[in-house]
């Protein structure tokens, strides 16, 4: 059971991935079926709900995954994107429990960095910073997230070697980043 709980769970990240909701939402709930708490198959709802602007049944869904296991790397970094993509100021301490977690892998390391600078970098410019810590430090997140995230760190190579800067393009390659999501501008705030 186990087994084919996986492989659904499989076939539905690669559904979401090719924006394919509908049928990741499908094969999400058959994973559950075979084993109902399944930590990864309730990510991958989650991102699909996100992903289908159903943001509040996302946030819930990775909530109480974080509430049965809080030490869900991937649940927190989904919970901090989906927060950053709607302005939510909570983003930044979401993600910032991810600089210390145990167990994440590195690209998710990077990613949660990325996520995390540009969350600061949206902080800062909300609030009053005379001095520009905010800004310095967003920076400095995103530099560190570019060097841990292989995947981003070739993909940003590719585009800035290119022959001019093409932010349609890059959006779209970093989207094909299986484990980081941004939008045109959040990608816009990347050195």
């Amino acid at each position: 059971r186990r087994l084919r709980a996986s492989a659904h769970t499989l076939a539905a990240e690669a559904h979401e991935r090719q924006r394919q909701y509908p049928q990741a939402l499908t094969e999400v709930q058959r994973a559950l079926d075979l084993v109902p708490g399944l930590a990864r198959a309730r990510v991958v709802r989650a991102t699909a709900l996100q992903q289908s602007g159903r943001h509040r049944e996302a946030e819930s869904e990775l909530e109480a995954v974080l509430q049965q296991d809080p030490h869900n790397a991937l649940a927190r970094l989904q919970l901090g994107y989906g927060q950053l993509s709607s302005n939510d100021p909570r983003a930044v301490a979401t993600l910032e429990q991810l600089m210390t977690a145990s167990g994440i892998s590195r690209s998710s390391l990077g990613a949660s960095k990325v996520y995390l600078g540009i969350a600061l970098d949206a902080q800062a410019e909300r609030s009053y910073d005379p001095r520009g810590e905010a800004s310095r430090r967003a920076e400095m997140m995103v530099k560190e997230g570019l060097a841990s995230h292989r995947n981003l760190q070739q993909v940003w190579r590719e585009i800035e070697s290119g022959p001019a800067s093409q932010p349609l393009e890059a959006v779209q390659r970093l989207r094909g980043i299986c484990d980081l999501d941004l939008t045109s501008w959040q990608a816009k705030q990347l050195p």
